[in-house]
Formats: C-alpha cells, sequence, structure tokens
C-alpha cells in the first residue's frame, strides 16, 4: 500500500504542475522551430524528430525530478515512509531489459530514483503505514471484485 500511495503522490504532482500540457505546448514550439531551422530536405525531418526527443527528454527528466521531491515531501507530510516508492523503482528496475544512456531517456535513472527515495525514507522519523494489513486486504478484495462483472 505504500508503494501505490507513493506513485499516486507521483501521479498527482505531476496534475498539480501541469505537466502534460506543458509538455505539449513546448513540443509543439520546439518541434516547429527545429524545422524552420533545419529546413524541409531529405533527412532534416528524421533530424528534427531526434532533436526533439533529446530536447523532450531532458525537459521530462526534470519534471519527473520535480514530481518525485513533490512525492516524497507529500508523503513526509503523511508521515507514511518512502521505502514503498523505493521498492516500486526496485520492481521497475528488475523489468527494464536495457538501459537508455542518461540523456536519451525520458525518465531520471531508475536506480538512482531508488536510491533517493530509499535515502529519504532513511532520514525519516515516525511513519505509519498507510493502510493496516486488513485494510489492504479489503481494498485488494475490492478491486478485483470490480474487474468480476459478469456481464452485470
Amino acid at each position: 500500500p505504500d508503494e501505490v500511495a507513493g506513485v499516486l503522490a507521483h501521479e498527482l504532482a505531476h496534475v498539480e504542475n501541469r505537466d502534460t500540457t506543458r509538455e505539449a505546448l513546448r513540443a509543439a514550439g520546439s518541434a516547429g522551430l527545429l524545422t524552420m531551422i533545419l529546413g524541409d530536405f531529405t533527412g532534416g525531418a528524421a533530424i528534427a524528430i531526434v532533436g526533439e526527443h533529446m530536447i523532450s527528454a531532458s525537459y521530462t527528466r526534470d519534471a519527473e525530478g520535480k514530481a518525485d521531491d513533490f512525492e516524497l515531501d507529500m508523503l513526509a507530510n503523511a508521515g507514511v515512509s518512502a521505502e514503498g516508492f523505493a521498492g516500486f523503482f526496485d520492481r521497475i528496475a528488475e523489468l527494464e531489459g536495457f538501459a537508455l544512456p542518461a540523456y536519451l531517456s525520458s525518465h531520471p535513472v531508475t536506480e538512482e530514483r531508488a536510491m533517493q527515495a530509499r535515502d529519504f525514507a532513511g532520514e525519516q522519523a515516525d511513519t505509519t503505514p498507510i493502510l493496516t494489513d486488513a485494510e489492504w486486504s479489503d481494498l485488494q478484495g475490492i478491486c478485483d471484485s470490480a474487474g468480476d462483472h459478469d456481464g452485470d
């Protein structure tokens, strides 16, 4: 449950910061600018796309870092350990087949994010799990039964 709470807090940060809207407006502007500078000659569009990806990846890494910071503050204010969020990144790291160079990736390096969350958790004082084991089990039961519509 603490892992889920961390992920939800992180996603709330993106909403709070209006990251999707900012990214869409920024991408439209920079893609147009790159196309105007490079022209529409053969290969120009491909260069513009690669350039846009690198600009976008840098912008998104920054937004992800800010969302991580917001999430850690939100968990701290709620008295919930950030260890669950670190566990989320551990799980993601296990699923990643290969790592892109940091400058091409749209997200900060997973291991670094796990370490940041784990370091933060180590500095937290008294924390309480967001849900008890019984509450977590009840929530999982609700989610499981919500998926069983049987045509209703």
